[in-house]
């Protein structure tokens, strides 16, 4: 389940940094022949517009046609090789800007989510209903007897008569 989880993420990356290749060019006004997902050979394909949208046999990631890439030829004005130097550049770069801005997007639906934080020494007071979770528990100890589990949430502590004595804590620690 974790491979196939990984090849569909994968795929996904893959994608959308040709996605990023190809909403700049067709930006810039070149032909964009095919946007492929995996490798040919096609197993289908829609023709919209100009550009054909295709899916294909092998699945090893995914990529974007461009009219007088491969043909230094072509003079046509929507020729890739046509376009003005910075817009080539933008375009071949497009797919890593992609990357950065789908970064930036998901580190703000995470910090707006917020996560899990380690509890330390240090007062924060940023903390929105803090709480501690039980990360593991150890075999026979009091915590098992009394039915503490990992995952469960201690929300709260009630602590009556509490005396601290230097050997009670050094008894906890051995």
């Amino acid at each position: 389940m974790i491979f196939l989880i990984a090849f569909l993420s994968l795929i996904g990356l893959i994608v959308l940094h040709e996605f990023g290749h190809f909403i700049l060019a067709k930006r810039f006004g070149v032909k964009v022949e095919e946007f492929g997902i995996f490798l040919p050979p096609r197993l289908i394909g829609k023709k919209i517009g100009e550009t054909i949208y295709s899916l294909n046999l092998l699945p090893f990631g995914a990529f974007v046609k461009l009219y007088g890439e491969v043909d230094q030829e072509e003079k046509e004005y929507w020729s890739f090789t046509q376009k003005p130097i910075w817009q080539r550049v933008l375009i071949v770069i497009g797919g890593v800007v992609s990357f950065w801005i789908i970064s930036a997007i998901l580190l703000s639906i995470v910090m707006g989510l917020g996560a899990p934080t380690a509890i330390s020494d240090e007062e924060n007071e940023n903390l929105v209903d803090p709480k501690v979770q039980i990360a593991a528990v150890a075999p026979n100890s009091p915590a098992e007897i009394a039915g503490i589990k990992p995952g469960d949430t201690i929300k709260e502590f009630r602590i009556k008569n509490l005396e601290f004595r230097i050997d009670k804590v050094k008894e906890v620690q051995e």
